[in-house]
């Protein structure tokens, strides 16, 4: 048994060498308390034993203590799932960018269509107006024709009409 442990785990604000003293002769004899500076009464032999039981259950029992290291693999652990997040969200937002672009794309080739065809349509009806004012020369020659064969050119004529 170890009696300085047994003191401090029955007393743990007791301080050894200001509050306690303990010794070993070497003479076979083992440890023993060589001072007691505490108010409370000094234990007995059988309450120290029971108290070096109740520490070597504690010891072997408590859970192991965290480390700063620790912590900070911990951490470290928490920020590589936080960034493995991360890049799996941002190849979400990638292949919906991909998808954007390419709608865009054919949005743009549709456009080029139709505008193609806005082109041709124009040409058509810059042709057609083309026909028409050929069409409405040539009317308005044989309209011409026509007030030049009704026109009366003599006074005989005139009256005849």
């Amino acid at each position: 048994m170890n009696i300085a442990s047994a003191i401090n785990f029955l007393h743990p604000n007791a301080v050894s060498m200001i509050d306690f003293i303990v010794r070993d002769d070497s003479d076979g004899e083992g440890q023993y308390i060589a001072l007691w500076g505490l108010e409370e009464p000094e234990p007995t032999e059988e309450e120290l034993q029971a108290a070096w039981d109740a520490y070597q259950d504690y010891e072997t029992n408590k859970p192991p203590e965290v480390t700063e290291l620790d912590r900070i693999g911990e951490q470290l652990v928490q920020r590589e799932l936080e960034a493995l997040e991360l890049r799996n969200q941002n190849g979400i937002i990638g292949g919906q960018l991909v998808e954007r672009e390419l709608e865009a794309a054919e949005l743009r080739v549709q456009n080029e269509v139709l505008g193609a065809q806005m082109v041709e349509k124009e040409l058509q009806i810059m042709d057609i107006k083309a026909q028409n004012g050929s069409l409405g020369e040539s009317l308005v020659g044989f309209e011409l024709r026509l007030l030049s064969l009704e026109t009366p050119t003599t006074e005989g004529e005139k009256a005849n009409v």
